[in-house]
């Protein structure tokens, strides 16, 4: 992801704020798009007539805009954002496990491990099967990786947004919209934070309901 065409250069003076809404497409779940067209329409339509807004998509082939007053093509970008979370993936057999058990699991947790196996390994009628807690453990570690994977994502995403953002003179705003992300790293949340402060860049969070 790049930043979006038009961030580096320099658009004239205005009254209004600089505003970017940020969709953070891999971890909004496929088939989002209503709900991310919704929270953001409803924001934009609180905005000043002077406010000029940017449209920023993390994901593969999501869409970007440049600064502008036209509300119209801002809603018409986010309305082309659908969500790249897919669900059922290579792993997924089923059981029902949490995200942070299988982050606990995944780090070697193995009180964790034993009680997810036994919760979703105990058989309703006969035998319980032999290969259950391998395929407990083959699901717990998929579901950290892709999360690992998606949030890896997202904070390329922004990082390159910010530094690309430290070329618009001016104070802006950022208002990120995701379903949430993994980030695990205090370094990370660190250099994100100096990163938006050398972009002199407000960040929000919008989150949609999961």
């Amino acid at each position: 992801m790049t930043a979006p065409e038009g961030f580096s250069t320099n658009e004239g003076s205005t009254a209004g704020r600089l505003i970017v809404i940020a969709v953070d497409e891999p971890n909004i779940r496929f088939g989002g798009a209503l709900a991310i067209s919704r929270a953001a329409n409803a924001f934009i339509d609180r905005l000043m007539p002077s406010d000029r807004v940017a449209v920023a998509g993390f994901g593969t082939g999501s869409p970007a805009t440049v600064f502008t007053a036209d509300r119209q093509r801002v809603k018409q970008a986010i309305g082309r954002m659908a969500g790249q979370k897919q669900a059922g993936k290579l792993g997924d057999f089923g059981f029902n496990i949490a995200l942070t058990e299988a982050l606990a699991i995944d780090r070697g947790d193995r009180v964790m491990m034993e009680q997810v196996i036994t919760r979703e390994c105990q058989p309703l009628t006969g035998r319980p099967d032999p290969l259950c807690p391998d395929a407990v453990l083959t699901q717990a570690r998929s579901l950290a990786m892709d999360a690992s994977h998606e949030g890896d994502q997202t904070i390329v995403g922004l990082r390159e947004l910010l530094i690309g953002l430290r070329s618009i003179d001016g104070p802006k705003t950022l208002i990120l919209i995701s379903e949430g992300f993994l980030l695990t790293d205090p370094a990370l949340v660190i250099e994100l934070g100096g990163l938006a402060a050398a972009a002199r860049t407000s960040v929000y969070a919008l989150k949609l309901d999961g």
